[in-house]
C-alpha cells in the first residue's frame, strides 16, 4: 500500500454525492436492518460505559451527557456532506506533505499528522454526532516530559483519539489498555515492539499509528533540534523505523480505516 493509493481513495470520498451513494449502496448490499443498527448502538453504549468507568473519565467528571451520540444512518445526505469536508481537508494536507520540497521536508510530519487527524474526523463524523465539542475539538493526546526518549505520550480523557476508539475498538480491549494512567508509551517502545517487528506488519492496529504520527509531529513542533538530528543522523534502528513507518505503515493504516468506514465494517 502506498500513499498515492490512499490519496485516490480520499479524493473519491471528498465528494459528498459519491460518499452518500457509496454508503447507500453498501447499506443495500449488507441488508442494513434496524436490528443491525440497534446492535451497533448497543456496542457503542458498552464502549461508552467502559470509557466512563476509566480512571481518566472519573478524574475529569465526565458523564454520559458529555459523550457523543450515534448518527442516524438514514440521514446520509447530512452525514456525507460533513464527512466529505474533512476527507477533502485530509487529502489536501497529505498532498501538501508529499509535495514538500527538500527545504521544507523537515516540517512534513506535522502536515502529515494533521491530514491524519482530519481523516479521522471524517471517519468519526460518519458514525457519531460531532456536536459534543469535548470529543471533537481536541486531539486527545498529550506529550509527557521524558529526557530519555525522543517523545512520550499519554491519552487524554476526551478528544478525537478517544472518540475514534469508541468506533474502532470492537472488543473494548484498547479502551481498557489505553485509557489508563499507566499507559504512557514512548516512541521507541512503539517502534521497537518485537511482535510488530517479527510479523513485519507494524502497527496492524491503526490506533498506534495515530499515536506515532502525533509523536513525530510533536517532535517537529516542540523539539526541532531533535528532529533535525533524526533527519541528519546515522541510520540506526529508530531512524530506519521512523522512515519505514512513514513510507509504508502509515498509508496501510489510513487505507484500512478508510476501507472499514466505506464498507460499514464498524457496524459488525
Amino acid at each position: 500500500m502506498t500513499m498515492s493509493l490512499c490519496l485516490k481513495e480520499l479524493e473519491k470520498l471528498s465528494f459528498p454525492f459519491y460518499l452518500q451513494k457509496l454508503l447507500e449502496e453498501r447499506i443495500k448490499k449488507t441488508v442494513f436492518s434496524e436490528s443491525l443498527f440497534d446492535s451497533f448502538n448497543e456496542k457503542i453504549e458498552n464502549k461508552i460505559n467502559e470509557y466512563l468507568n476509566s480512571d481518566f473519565a472519573n478524574s475529569y467528571n465526565i458523564n454520559r451527557s458529555d459523550m457523543p451520540n450515534i448518527r442516524d444512518i438514514n440521514s446520509l445526505k447530512e452525514v456525507s456532506n460533513e464527512s466529505s469536508l474533512y476527507f477533502r481537508q485530509a487529502l489536501e494536507m497529505f498532498k501538501a506533505s508529499q509535495n514538500m520540497n527538500r527545504n521544507h521536508k523537515n516540517s512534513s510530519p506535522l502536515v502529515e499528522y494533521y491530514g491524519y487527524l482530519q481523516c479521522l474526523k471524517g471517519i468519526i463524523s460518519t458514525y457519531l454526532d460531532t456536536e459534543k465539542t469535548k470529543f471533537f475539538s481536541y486531539h486527545g493526546l498529550k506529550t509527557v516530559k521524558n529526557n530519555d526518549s525522543y517523545c512520550q505520550t499519554e491519552i487524554k480523557p476526551f478528544g478525537v483519539f478517544p472518540a475514534f476508539l469508541l468506533i474502532f475498538d470492537k472488543q473494548n480491549m484498547l479502551i481498557k489498555e489505553m485509557l489508563s494512567k499507566d499507559y504512557k508509551p514512548t516512541i521507541e517502545q512503539l517502534l521497537q515492539d518485537p511482535y510488530f517487528l517479527e510479523v513485519k506488519r507494524p502497527f496492524e492496529d491503526p490506533t498506534k499509528s495515530i499515536i506515532v504520527s502525533w509523536m513525530l509531529s510533536s517532535i517537529v513542533r516542540y523539539k526541532p533540534n531533535n528532529w533535525e538530528r533524526i533527519c541528519l543522523g546515522k541510520e540506526d534502528d529508530i531512524i530506519l523505523q521512523i522512515r519505514e513507518f512513514r513510507k509504508n505503515t502509515l498509508p496501510k493504516c489510513i487505507f484500512r480505516i478508510i476501507d472499514e468506514t466505506i464498507n460499514l465494517k464498524f457496524y459488525y
